[in-house]
């Protein structure tokens, strides 16, 4: 269980800062490209689904 609690610490700053560069670059650009929307939606989920699943983990632990 703590392997799995490390992969999602990891996971998630990840998502999260590729997440800022992409924003960072199309402030820089004025515009973000179709790419970087597809990237940007993929991390977004990548960091949502990370947080649910983290969040059920630690539900079923306290049940037990």
């Amino acid at each position: 269980m703590k392997t799995l609690a490390c992969v999602l610490a990891a996971i998630f700053p990840s998502s999260m800062v590729n997440i800022l560069n992409i924003h960072k670059r199309g402030l820089k650009l004025g515009t973000v490209t179709p790419m970087d929307q597809v990237l940007w939606r993929t991390h977004a989920i990548e960091a949502s689904l990370t947080v649910i699943s983290s969040r059920d983990e630690v539900e079923e632990l306290q049940k037990e």
